[in-house]
């Protein structure tokens, strides 16, 4: 377990009792914070309750199982009972639970993504019916973008339509917009539509994912004080969006604290949320510059992406990332497209590779193929592989990324310049700074020079 240097220690002696929020670019030790920071308090307040939460169910397991019991193993302490580390949906699930005991939700069920679907077709279908919408060219979009502008309304908690109305619609790109007006209206009447048909299936289904806070927020005022925490560490909050971080206010004492941990230039996952818009109040803010995991030749390029503009940042979320000292070899970039070329790659990577090693999927589809050759070649137990929103805080020694052309995001594969969100730069920089010491990127027929180009 490595120890806080420099910057990092300050945080432990900070005033316990006010909110923080620590800035800090990859690499510099968020999370290696958090976990110092929740002993340091488990020990300084036995009687206190502290939690941490995050996204990632795998970064919750590495704390659990590993980070935390080596902390304080090197501590010489037993891992303190007082400390709390969980999911963000396993914690609000589990309070609504408990105060559903007279059963007023009928199901706790998450709707499933094929029962999801189905909700919002029935909805669109629906109003098709409706003579004023027949030749409306928004309900031929796809099922995808219904369920994006959906997720975007529940984690800006957008209860009206004449909100949604007003509201400025971020990260849709010139190419893919939601335009004022009747488009607005019929996407917030599918949203309506969606939630009246998911309350009809059998059984019921009252939330999903992405809204299961807003059933929180219904029900803030009966959390009894014995369910909160005294001290709430949220790691990756840049991932959480608006509604996500309000019902984790909720869950911590009315004298309590939080801290939360981010870096907005790796937001992929959720709606993004600003420094300004995190209702919590006597907040203060460290940042973090420096990185520590990265050698220099990989945190220089992760940089590429935000020295080019491609990941742009409010003027109280910036951060000056300062590359690391630490030498090492240059990432290579290679072009694969086919079965074979993949397997020959892999091998060629992590042969006699030292430490930890990671593949990271940028298109999600090519999972089962990936991993089908990992079991050829007898890698399935030495290489971890991930999909790109899978592996947010993880780091490896080796890396390999694959498909790099393959975001998402990518509206327009023959005009790059055309891409305006920068989704696309955001999910290459999680991906990129996920390396300690070797990396390699491959991509399928674009190399993303206009992005990752010197």
């Amino acid at each position: 377990m490595k120890k806080l240097t420099g910057e990092q220690t300050k945080i432990l002696y900070l005033p316990d009792e006010k909110n923080l929020v620590i800035l800090g670019a990859a690499g510099s030790g968020k999370s290696l914070v958090a976990l110092y920071k929740s002993v340091y308090l488990a020990i300084k307040y036995p009687s206190k309750k502290i939690g941490i939460v995050c996204f990632n169910k795998p970064i919750i397991e590495q704390i659990k199982t590993q980070h935390l019991p080596q902390l304080c193993q090197n501590l010489q302490i037993q891992v303190p009972r007082n400390i709390s580390v969980t999911t963000y949906h396993s914690l609000v699930w589990n309070t609504l639970r408990k105060l559903n005991s007279g059963n007023e939700i009928k199901c706790l069920d998450f709707i499933k993504v094929n029962e999801k679907e189905k909700c919002i077709n029935d909805s669109i279908k629906k109003l098709a019916e409706i003579e004023k919408y027949t030749d409306s060219r928004i309900l031929n979009r796809e099922i995808d973008f219904f369920k994006e502008e959906i997720s975007w309304l529940q984690g800006m908690m957008v209860k009206t339509e004449e909100e949604y109305q007003e509201l400025e619609r971020t990260g849709r790109g010139r190419k893919n917009p939601v335009n004022k007006g009747e488009e607005r209206e019929l996407v917030y009447r599918i949203f309506k539509g969606y939630k009246y048909y998911r309350s009809q299936l059998n059984p019921p289904k009252y939330f999903d994912y992405d809204d299961i806070s807003w059933k929180l927020e219904e029900r803030k005022e009966r959390i009894p004080d014995k369910d909160k925490f005294d001290f709430l560490i949220i790691d990756e909050f840049q991932d959480m969006d608006k509604a996500k971080i309000q019902s984790l206010t909720y869950l911590t004492k009315e004298n309590g604290a939080c801290i939360l941990l981010g870096d907005y230039a790796q937001q992929i996952l959720g709606t993004k949320i600003s420094f300004k818009q995190l209702g919590v109040n006597n907040i203060s803010k460290e940042t973090f510059v420096k990185n520590y995991r990265n050698t220099k030749q990989i945190s220089n390029l992760a940089n590429i992406l935000i020295e080019k503009g491609f990941i742009t940042e409010e003027e109280d979320e910036k951060i000056s990332r300062v590359s690391s000292r630490r030498d090492g070899e240059i990432p290579q970039l290679q072009q694969a497209n086919s079965f074979e070329v993949y397997k020959n790659i892999i091998s060629s990577f992590f042969t006699n590779k030292i430490g930890s090693n990671g593949i990271i999927l940028m298109d999600p589809t090519s999972f089962k193929t990936i991993a089908k050759i990992l079991k050829v070649l007898d890698l399935d137990n030495h290489v971890e592989l991930y999909t790109i929103n899978q592996v947010k805080g993880l780091e490896f020694d080796n890396v390999l990324v694959l498909d790099i052309d393959k975001s998402k995001y990518i509206e327009d594969y023959s005009n790059l310049e055309d891409n305006e969100n920068n989704e696309v730069a955001k999910q290459l920089y999680v991906a990129i700074t996920r390396a300690t010491t070797n990396l390699a990127l491959t991509y399928q027929n674009y190399d993303m020079n206009f992005y990752l180009g010197g």
